[in-house]
């Protein structure tokens, strides 16, 4: 198994020798896959494809205009992505580079039947390249979230597709689906993870744990638990500690509140509070005020200065950002707790170490709105895809999108769009959009 970790290193895990890193390469390792016959395939951040395996060296396939982020082999294909609208680009296992259609729409994972068939998903949707051109493909069940995160096919030629809000199972063999089905529809998927192993398992990392999923479609959830640490035994002497605590805790409370009490002065009844001046020509004497701060808003200058549409704009520009880039981080943890209403900026800084002052120093450089504001935004372009989809209520909608109630969602909701999410549903031209 090889694993690809935030800083571009890729480690090899094997149960003998456990994790080892691979250094067969020189460079930053952007995406990785493998085809059946388990030659790793990767990608750095130079825009070469390197093709190679653990106990040989790697050689140079071609390189690329652009930094893929996703590779995807199939056969004697390798196709790569890259984070931009247009960045498609394949080749064969012999170095020679294939034509294909640029998408006009920046694209998160592709999938390849064994007909050859090519298909993407990106956060509009789900696209077939047919007749030398992308078009976009309407399921007769609808995903219930229009991001799609990741997709394979399965031993049966059946595509599942992963989103934002579930799993779906889909027959594609024909031009109008036969049969698909929505799965874990209270589950979130991540960008690109999944595997398909050699006995035709299927694995989707989800925010809450993996999805593993048989060949006969049956689903089991393994969640990202800790084990419960066993208890500890119980020794007898343990009382004896805090036999020895409590006399001195007694101790520390008796000097703190009767001594250093006693060495208090008593305030003179007989001499003012406020001394007075020895000069009278001006006036009475008046006690000195300390000035009272103006109480400032609280709320954020990001959305006054940015449209809600520019917010949403500048929230899609994190995919254009390197995987290591600190806005990206950023939003893999807003990924990983936004369902909680109790998440803010505070639960970003504690996972990074960093004050919150720092965090949002960093992300005001880096993508010129604070954490907040990221999180805010997040949470609204995900209730207009609920909210599109008109088949959720706002109640579970408000949970869903971590709103401790629906009448806090609505009056957030009206605060970042400026109508409420009635209005914004009366609005609707029943295609999703206004």
């Amino acid at each position: 198994m090889y694993l690809l970790d935030a800083s571009g290193h890729v480690v090899r895990y094997t149960s003998v020798a456990g994790f080892a890193p691979l250094d067969a390469y020189k460079g930053r390792v952007t995406a990785l896959t493998s085809d059946a016959s388990s030659t790793l395939f990767l990608s750095l951040d130079d825009g070469s494809i390197l093709s190679g395996s653990a106990s040989g060296a790697f050689k140079t396939l071609t390189r690329l205009d652009f930094v893929p982020v996703f590779l995807q082999a199939h056969g004697d294909r390798i196709y790569a992505v890259g984070s931009l609208a247009g960045q498609l680009a394949c080749c064969t296992t012999a170095g020679e580079l294939i034509r294909m259609p640029a998408p006009d729409f920046p694209l998160n994972c592709l999938a390849v039947s064994d007909q050859q068939e090519v298909w993407a998903g990106s956060d509009t949707g789900l696209f077939r390249l047919a007749e030398g051109a992308w078009q976009a493909y309407a399921l007769s069940d609808p995903l219930s979230s229009t991001h799609v995160t990741a997709m394979v096919f399965d031993q049966q030629n059946r595509l599942w597709i992963s989103s934002w809000a579930g799993l779906c199972c889909a027959d594609v063999s024909k031009d109008n689906v036969s049969k698909s089905e929505f799965l874990l529809p209270e589950q979130v998927f991540l960008d690109r993870s999944v595997l398909r192993d050699t006995s035709g398992m299927l694995y989707f990392g989800a925010v809450r744990g993996v999805v593993s999923v048989a060949a006969d479609a049956g689903l089991a959830m393994s969640p990202w638990e800790d084990p419960a640490p066993e208890p500890l035994p119980k020794k007898h002497w343990n009382w004896l500690w805090l036999l020895l605590i409590l006399p001195l805790l007694f101790a520390v409370g008796y000097y703190v509140g009767v001594v250093r009490t006693r060495r208090i002065p008593a305030p003179d009844p007989q001499r003012p509070l406020i001394e007075p001046s020895q000069d009278h020509s001006e006036g009475p004497v008046m006690p000195v005020v300390a000035p009272v701060r103006a109480r400032t808003s609280t709320k954020t200058s990001d959305q006054q200065t940015y449209t809600p549409g520019e917010l949403i704009d500048k929230l899609e520009s994190i995919a254009s950002l390197p995987k290591d880039s600190f806005a990206n981080i950023v939003y893999q943890i807003v990924l990983q707790h936004y369902t909680d209403p109790k998440f803010s900026v505070e639960t970003i800084a504690s996972e990074l170490h960093l004050s919150r002052v720092h965090v949002n120093r960093k992300m005001q450089a880096e993508l010129g709105i604070s954490p907040s504001v990221l999180i805010k935004a997040f949470r609204m372009r995900l209730a207009t895809e609920m909210l599109a989809s008109n088949e959720i209520p706002v109640a579970e909608i408000a949970s869903r999108t971590g709103f401790s109630s629906p009448s806090y969602f609505s009056s957030a909701f009206k605060e970042f769009f400026g109508v409420s999410p009635k209005e914004y549903l009366s609005g609707l031209d029943g295609t999703g959009s206004l």
